[in-house]
């Protein structure tokens, strides 16, 4: 009975954790692409303009969101306007993220086009640190696996001791 409850009891934490982890990365790369989009909604008419301070106000203002690490805006040939942030990684090449879970420098990258009439006139480029995300993923993991451990003890210390209860003759 034991064996069986505890497989059963692994199966759904697993899962649980699992759509827990997924809807929480989901819930983050709709974050990203929303901000993003924002901030190329922003700098547009900027970017159009070649209104380097208000890029810079604008980069500037970016960072006051939690979490966010660098933001910075290109021109369509690829020419930093304006950028903010943390410099380690405004110096690495940028590489677009497509997966909370493949990212491997704790920061999620999204890039937006800004455009006009069709046309591109630049990008927004947009850094969102994750190690938050994760920390509390790995301590429901832990607090899940710790509450499990705790059960399985008591069902085993209930059985023996409901196993144990001989009838009275």
């Amino acid at each position: 009975m034991a064996l069986i409850e505890g497989s059963l009891l692994i199966v759904l934490l697993v899962t649980m954790m699992n759509f827990m982890r997924d809807s929480n990365y989901e819930a983050l790369v709709k974050r990203a692409q929303t901000t993003a989009t924002l901030f190329a909604t922003t700098t547009k008419d900027a970017v159009l303009s070649y209104d380097l301070a208000s890029l810079e106000t604008f980069t500037d203002e970016m960072l006051k969101n939690p979490d966010l690490v660098y933001a910075r805006v290109l021109s369509a040939e690829g020419d930093v306007f304006a950028e903010s942030g943390d410099i380690s990684h405004l110096k690495e090449p940028f590489l677009a993220d497509t997966e909370v879970s493949l990212v491997d420098d704790d920061v999620f990258d999204v890039i937006v086009d800004i455009e006009e009439g069709g046309e591109v006139y630049g990008q927004v480029e947009i850094g969102i640190h994750i190690a938050s995300i994760n920390q509390a993923i790995n301590q429901v993991y832990t607090w899940g696996m710790t509450l499990a451990s705790v059960e399985m003890l008591l069902v085993a210390l209930f059985s023996f001791l409901l196993g144990d209860i001989s009838p009275a003759s």
